[in-house]
Order: structure tokens, then C-alpha cells, then sequence
């Protein structure tokens, strides 16, 4: 409130103030004033943008985004384009199936897959209605007196000679007829000789020390070494899928 006392101006009291006080007044003022023109707004930091750079065929710099490799053909894949290749006339459908069950097998059995293949090739050439001079049967060239026995303690399905010609059986019964004679004599060109010449007759070779038949077993593993860069010095063992 403004007071007056007669003979002297207005005043607010700051006239009658210490000189301290006054000058700390101005100086807020002045303060104040200087201020008044100051943009105080906060400001956000400032981030340099990242170029991106767009994906172009021309543009050298283009970020490629990484794209998942195609999985490699599994064995089921490989032996039934292998089997379709052959001159026996086999159908897509077929080859899928008894590509499938040698692997199924083979594996089963501790085999490579190709293994089998390559004895299946050497006896039959993948001609599931092959019969031999000796009487041998099918893709694998089982005799029935050997199928029969193979077929009773391994829970095949046995209906006589005729179920030989059955690819899918045949496989089954070479497959655990080659792990026998595995188990019987550990290394594997004599596993394969024995195969070819029956186990009494190489039983009787070994007894007696005489040579072991090679010319079979070679073959065998000529194929095998074809068909995997291991084939030569592998025995048995899984395969890729």
C-alpha cells in the first residue's frame, strides 16, 4: 500500500531500505529482465542417424540379410534318386519305400546305409526278381533255406520262397543276415565272404588256414567307396539322416 506523508512523494518503503538490500533488488531485476528474451526450454540430446543403407544389387554396400541354407539331401533322399537313376525300371513311389527301409535297417543293424546298397547293387543290380544259378532270391540274393531261418528269429513274416521277391522283406532279412555273420566274424571282408560263399565254407578256410576268398569283398567295397568318401574304411555306423 502506497503511503504518503504530507511534503514528501509516494513511496513504497524501498527508499528506506539498507543500500544492500537495494542493490539486490536491481540486480534481480536486471536479472530477470536478461532472461525474459532466453529460450529455457529443455532440449532433447541430439542422436546422429544411422544411414540405412538400402539393399540393392548395384549398391556394393547393401546389407544382405542372412538366408537359411538349404538342408542337405538325407540318405532316404540321396539312395532314392540313386535308385530311380538305375537301368531296372523302379517307380519314384517304389525307390522312396525301399530307400527308406534300407535305412531304416541299415541303421538298425549298425550299417551305413550305403554299405547295403552296395551289396544290394554287386548281387542284384536292384533287380528285386533276380534268381541265381545257386537259387539265391531278390534284391539281396537270399537263399530260402537261409531266409527261413533269418525270417524265425528275427519276427519276419515267412509264407515260402516267394516272400523273398518282397523288396521290403528281402532288405529286412539280408540286413540281419550281413549283422550275424558280423557278430560271427568281427571284421568286415570277412563278413562280406562269408555272405557270398555261406559262413561253413569260410568257417572251414579259417580252421584249416587257408586263404579267404577277396574278389567279392573287393567289389563290395568298390561300390562303397563310390558312394561315401569313408566306404573304404568304414564299418558300419550311421549315416547322415
Amino acid at each position: 500500500m502506497l503511503t504518503r506523508r504530507a511534503g514528501t512523494p509516494y513511496t513504497d518503503g524501498l527508499m528506506t531500505r539498507p543500500p544492500v538490500v537495494w542493490a539486490l533488488a536491481v540486480s534481480l531485476v536486471a536479472l530477470s529482465c536478461n532472461l525474459a528474451g532466453t529460450d529455457r526450454s529443455v532440449q532433447a540430446p541430439t542422436v546422429p542417424r544411422v544411414p540405412v543403407v538400402a539393399e540393392s544389387a548395384s549398391n556394393p554396400q547393401a546389407v544382405v540379410e542372412p538366408v537359411d541354407a538349404p538342408a542337405p539331401p538325407t540318405d532316404v533322399q540321396r539312395i532314392s534318386d540313386y535308385l530311380v537313376r538305375q537301368p531296372v525300371t523302379m517307380h519314384r513311389v517304389d525307390a522312396g519305400l525301399l530307400a527308406e527301409t534300407i535305412v531304416v535297417e541299415a541303421r538298425e543293424h549298425g550299417f551305413d546305409p550305403w554299405l547295403v546298397v552296395s551289396v544290394m547293387e554287386v548281387e542284384s543290380h536292384f533287380d528285386r526278381r533276380a534268381v541265381s544259378e545257386a537259387g539265391a532270391l531278390g534284391l539281396m540274393q537270399i537263399l530260402p533255406t537261409t531266409g527261413r531261418e533269418v525270417a524265425h528269429w528275427d519276427g519276419v513274416a515267412w509264407s515260402g520262397r516267394q516272400t523273398l521277391f518282397d523288396p521290403v522283406v528281402n532288405v529286412q532279412l539280408g540286413v540281419a543276415y550281413l549283422e550275424y555273420l558280423r557278430d560271427w566274424f568281427g571284421d568286415l571282408e570277412t563278413t562280406l565272404a562269408a555272405y557270398n560263399w555261406g559262413p561253413g565254407r569260410i568257417r572251414s578256410r579259417i580252421e584249416h588256414g587257408r586263404p579267404l576268398p577277396v574278389a567279392y569283398p573287393r567289389r563290395v567295397l568298390d561300390r562303397y567307396s563310390l558312394h561315401t568318401p569313408s566306404g573304404a574304411q568304414a564299418f558300419g555306423g550311421p549315416g547322415t539322416s
